[in-house]
């Protein structure tokens, strides 16, 4: 895992020119209706994105011509208070966001109810179950979302699954049994449940690894 970003103590012109830059350096958007234009939101608070860039997150724009930003977490979790708080002033401007090892727990699920253009979250390797899951029921843009090796389970997923723009769940080493599976594959051929390579990677045969604590 990588090692975290010491925290940096950058001048007013220091923090402008990392704004900038990250500002400038653009990322294919998230998977999305093609037929839709992307949400035009307002420029991410600047000093959000250096506190976050200070708390071992990656944050860049998802293109050349939108506000909207990929974010990344890179360090080592959990993630502490003041990132869940530079997280929240950039709800708005969040397409993608990747908390994969953060420590994320089912409380801390709770604080993602405001990202309201959110279409891709990565929650792998985290101790969060069908209580966390079921925090995610308002994000109701999310067109992608990994639980690979976490505790989510049938009642989780089959709640997420009434999300209207979502298209694929990677489920593989988690709780989620093969007979919901093929229940849902029947069911909503338009949701993609991803589940590894072979039968036996989801549910009880393959229960997550190397959880957190």
């Amino acid at each position: 895992m990588p090692e975290p970003v010491a925290a940096l103590h950058l001048s007013e012109e220091q923090s402008g020119m990392l704004v900038r830059l990250l500002g400038e350096s653009g990322a294919p958007d998230q998977p999305g209706p093609a037929s839709e234009p992307l949400p035009v939101v307002a420029k991410a608070d600047p000093e959000a994105v250096t506190q976050l860039f200070e708390q071992g997150f990656v944050v860049r724009r998802v293109s050349l011509t939108s506000e909207l930003l990929a974010v990344d977490f890179t360090g080592r979790g959990p993630l502490s208070e003041a990132a869940w708080s530079a997280l929240a002033k950039i709800a708005i401007q969040t397409r993608s966001l990747n908390l994969r090892s953060a420590g994320v727990t089912d409380e801390n699920l709770s604080r993602l109810g405001d990202f309201g253009n959110l279409t891709q979250l990565r929650l792998e390797s985290n101790a969060i179950g069908d209580d966390g899951a079921a925090h995610l029921t308002s994000l109701r843009a999310l067109v992608s979302l990994n639980v690979v090796n976490t505790r989510v389970g049938d009642l989780g997923v089959r709640k997420l699954a009434a999300l209207p723009m979502l298209r694929r769940i990677y489920v593989w080493r988690s709780m989620v049994s093969p007979t919901l599976v093929a229940d849902l594959r029947q069911a909503q051929p338009g949701l993609v449940l991803i589940t590894g390579v072979g039968p036996d990677i989801v549910g009880v045969n393959s229960k997550p690894s190397d959880m957190p604590n």
